[in-house]
């Protein structure tokens, strides 16, 4: 069903992709990694609040959760909050091994710009 979820997702039909989501999470509310599709899902739809709470959710049940902790890293930092961002993607880079490498590269690269001094 996550699959399903995820090709809902990337065609766009994202209140499908939601829906199956949901359904999953009724029977399942544990499953991390559906927390994080869903938090994906929000993300994707431009929706940054509810797409934070979902992956929040996805970290809370599975504190090593890299996928989760990346995104939410890229959340933060588009928020301005650099603190939150440094610890959430150097979680995710630490857990590297269960980042895609597209995924690792891009946990790396915004790990890095939220070293970065900011500019004024």
């Amino acid at each position: 069903m996550l699959a399903t979820a995820t090709r809902y997702a990337g065609g766009g039909a994202t209140a499908e992709a939601k829906r199956v989501i949901y359904a999953i999470l009724r029977v399942a509310p544990d499953f991390a990694h559906a927390w994080h599709v869903l938090g994906t899902i929000h993300y994707q739809a431009g929706e940054p609040l509810a797409a934070a709470l979902a992956l929040s959710e996805a970290v809370r049940l599975d504190a090593t959760h890299a996928p989760a902790h990346a995104l939410l890293g890229e959340l933060a930092l588009r928020a301005g909050d650099r603190d939150t961002a440094r610890a959430r993607l150097g979680v995710a880079v630490e857990r590297a091994d269960a980042l895609t490498p597209k995924h690792r590269v891009w946990a790396t690269l915004l790990l890095a710009r939220a070293m970065q001094p900011r500019v004024r």
